[in-house]
């Protein structure tokens, strides 16, 4: 998924396909997440994960 921000513009500007590839990529550009917001997502998931472990291993002791 974090490749798929850098590929699109490619595709976009790639004058070997069809215009109409060309637009949808174009399209999915502009709805896509970029790298960082894939990265970010990844991050907070890990942060939320580590803090919900931290509170399981609170309520043992």
């Amino acid at each position: 998924m974090a490749q798929t921000h850098a590929f699109l513009p490619e595709l976009a500007r790639d004058t070997e396909v069809p215009e109409r590839v060309r637009q949808n990529s174009h399209f999915l550009l502009r709805h896509s997440p970029t790298k960082y917001d894939v990265l970010q997502a990844g991050l907070n998931a890990y942060i939320q994960e580590v803090e919900k472990e931290a509170e399981t291993k609170g309520q043992r002791n």
